[in-house]
């Protein structure tokens, strides 16, 4: 099991608030199974350049390394991307392929959650695809997808060179496991994460995701999206 989105790291934004924090994550990730994680802190261009993002999250994994040599911890393989926040403009930052995941082409995104279906919302997503040659991935798509018309909007998204990205705790209720059930009959899930912050209200919970995810879906249907996470990370 690869967790695709996680706020692990400490201190950089409001995931982990401590180091310590950081390695009981780790240690929870590691034990109920995860293979490895993509790290994906926040970005948000509006208050932040990409290189001071880039300094502060480098500098907060290597603080979890060197904690975890300390303590003779062994982690779990981490790879490193963002979580960017669109605004208008983002197609046209500077450096924005520095926040793909790992040595991939493939950029977390995060929509704005009042507007998200607004005209320049879908422009600067294909934006980033048609003119900086990367494929963007709309994070927790669960998150806006709440009634008939939001589903209807969404098909407005739907590109070859845009995929989604749902989380964990989608499975966790009556009501989210329906929405889940669309997605999937949409083709609207190509990954899954947890979204993790913290180990209490927005703890690391793939483990129990993907059980639920194999009885709605079926082994072949995780085992798809599992490998997709597998091509980003190996890119």
């Amino acid at each position: 099991m690869i967790d695709f989105h996680t706020h692990i790291l400490p201190e950089i934004d409001d995931g982990a608030r401590s180091v310590r924090r950081s390695l009981e994550m780790y240690e929870y990730q590691k034990n109920s199974g995860v293979d490895a994680l993509v790290a994906t802190p926040h970005f948000y261009p509006d208050n932040m350049t990409v290189e001071s993002f880039l300094q502060k999250r480098n500098n907060a994994y290597e603080r979890v390394l060197e904690a975890s040599e300390e303590k003779k911890i062994s982690l779990i393989p981490t790879y490193l991307g963002a979580e960017a926040a669109l605004a208008p403009g983002f197609s046209r930052i500077d450096g924005i392929e520095k926040l793909c995941i790992g040595n991939s082409n493939y950029i977390l995104v995060e929509m704005p959650h009042d507007g998200w279906n607004s005209v320049w919302v879908q422009r600067e997503i294909y934006s980033v695809s048609a003119n900086r040659g990367l494929i963007p991935i709309i994070a927790h798509i669960d998150r806006y997808i709440l009634t008939k018309s939001d589903f209807k909007t969404l098909d407005s998204f739907f590109d070859p060179n845009v995929c989604f990205q749902i989380n964990a705790d989608c499975y966790f209720s009556f009501s989210s496991r329906r929405r889940a059930k669309k997605f999937a009959k949409m083709n609207a899930i190509q990954f899954v994460g947890s979204d993790c912050h913290n180990m209490s209200d927005r703890a690391p919970t793939l483990a129990k995701c993907v059980q639920i995810m194999k009885k709605m879906h079926g082994e072949d249907f995780v085992n798809e999206i599992f490998e997709n996470s597998r091509i980003v990370v190996n890119s």
